[in-house]
């Protein structure tokens, strides 16, 4: 009995969720599809990845939908939900439904925001929403040209910048000794961005690797080229009204010195009007790279 009682509320749970999905509509809608080549063949390409996305006019995310599960990666079916609130331009609330199985139970946690007198986000808490206790805390610190992130675990992130809010550095240290565990040193060029990633674990293998990440004259990402033990490289095509609209990715195959093509990520726009500010547009874009 128990049980038929929980595949009827799962039942319902569900098309509440698909309700929300067709309900849930902004005035930006970004679909997102993601191919693997097989053998780096092009008649073996499969889809294995696909997401939604839905912005505002000002180019704040509203939600997001990730289709398929760790366990079960069935693309029909939603593995994902993340819903975004905001007050006075200030993201204030979020909450997530996931499941890691066909049919499983939707686990919902939401996140509440807070905000110092210069706007600077200050924490960010996650809780179980079943009975509000707390599942992960996060804090920010500012100092003069840095900015620490805490998870109350053994390391924190600091990011140090220039005097123009260019990121120089980005170190993870250990909270009680404050030691460099590794850490990324960003050089910028007119058109390019040089990043050196180090490893300082001491332990007798160290690990390094260089990125170079190339721009247009719009500034917008065209290639991000990573050389360590392997090399692989993305680049990134924009429609004519701007938006992001694929990225190709490569890996260097060693025995001929040529790149292949291992991944494809196609995005379909549909967008309700006919101009978006440059200034939206770029934040749009940004954080659809931001999450390949």
């Amino acid at each position: 009995m128990k049980q038929k009682i929980l595949i009827i509320l799962l039942f319902c749970l569900l098309k509440i969720y698909s309700q929300k999905i067709e309900k849930r509509i902004g005035d930006i809608h970004v679909t997102k599809e993601e191919y693997y080549f097989d053998n780096h063949k092009k008649s073996d390409k499969r889809k294995i990845n696909k997401s939604e996305y839905f912005f505002n006019n000002e180019g704040q995310v509203l939600e997001t939908i990730s289709y398929g599960t760790a366990h079960f990666n069935d693309l029909k079916n939603v593995g994902r939900i993340e819903q975004f609130f905001y007050i006075n331009n200030k993201l204030d609330l979020s909450k997530s439904y996931s499941t890691s199985c066909n049919g499983c139970e939707y686990h919902v946690l939401y996140s509440k925001y807070k905000y110092d007198e210069n706007n600077n986000l200050i924490s960010d808490n996650s809780y179980y929403e079943k009975n509000d206790s707390l599942f992960m805390s996060t804090n920010y610190i500012y100092k003069p040209n840095v900015k620490e992130t805490h998870f109350n675990e053994s390391t924190y992130y600091e990011r140090i910048y220039d005097s123009n809010n260019n990121l120089l550095e980005l170190n993870q240290r250990f909270e009680d000794t404050k030691k460099i565990r590794w850490q990324r040193l960003y050089n910028y060029f007119d058109n390019s961005t040089v990043i050196t990633f180090k490893t300082k674990y001491n332990d007798g293998a160290e690990k390094s690797e260089f990125e170079i990440k190339t721009y247009d004259i719009e500034k917008r990402l065209i290639s991000h080229e990573i050389i360590g033990i392997g090399k692989t490289k993305k680049e990134y095509f924009y429609s004519k009204n701007g938006f992001l609209e694929k990225i190709k990715e490569y890996r260097l195959n060693i025995i001929d010195g040529k790149y292949e093509i291992d991944r494809l990520t196609k995005f379909k726009v549909d967008k309700k009007q006919k101009y978006l500010k440059p200034v939206y547009l770029q934040k749009i874009n940004s954080d659809l790279i931001e999450e390949i």
